[in-house]
């Protein structure tokens, strides 16, 4: 009966400091002052994959409306991306797809782009320099990073007005 009492203060003292939700309390009781523990002690697996699929779930709705209110392509094509990947993750990559055999990210690029995610920036500076043609190192560099030249750029001087506002084409008029 001793170390009863000890558990019992022991277990008021750390649910002082250490304050749980009230529902687990009882449960908390049952294995830490009665030292009963049971199988319904132990969290439940059931419960577990359920708020997983849940988040999931949540994370691909997200998804779906921000890829609907995307009006850039490419930004649109990422969340395409997110997409598949928060899906075949959840449920495994049907077998449908061209690359079954790989993580999910990889089919879900594949599927969107036709291309592994490795492949995807060599793609993008292919098709720059073959619409650019020998014009390309004047807008990148060796590393495929743009340059940006300040003869671009709109100088930084006021321009007079070309055309008279209303009130002074009125006057000139009066005059």
């Amino acid at each position: 009966m001793n170390c009863f009492v000890v558990r019992l203060a022991v277990w008021f003292v750390t649910l002082a400091l250490f304050p749980i939700p009230v529902t687990l309390i009882p449960r908390s009781f049952e294995v830490e002052v009665l030292q009963r523990i049971t199988l319904a002690a132990l969290p439940q697996e059931r419960v577990l994959v359920e708020t997983e699929q849940e988040r999931t779930e949540r994370v691909v709705a997200y998804l779906e409306q921000a890829e609907k209110n995307e009006i850039d392509p490419w930004l649109r094509d990422d969340l395409r991306i997110a997409w598949i990947t928060a899906k075949w993750s959840q449920h495994g990559v049907p077998e449908w797809a061209w690359h079954r055999n790989s993580p999910p990210h990889s089919a879900a690029t594949y599927q969107v782009l036709n291309c592994l995610p490795d492949e995807v920036w060599p793609r993008i500076v292919a098709k720059r320099k073959a619409k650019l043609g020998s014009e390309y190192s004047r807008f990148y560099d060796v590393n495929d990073r743009a340059i940006f030249s300040s003869s671009v750029k709109k100088p930084c001087a006021s321009e007079r007005r070309r055309t008279p506002r209303k009130n002074d084409a009125s006057e000139n008029l009066a005059a």
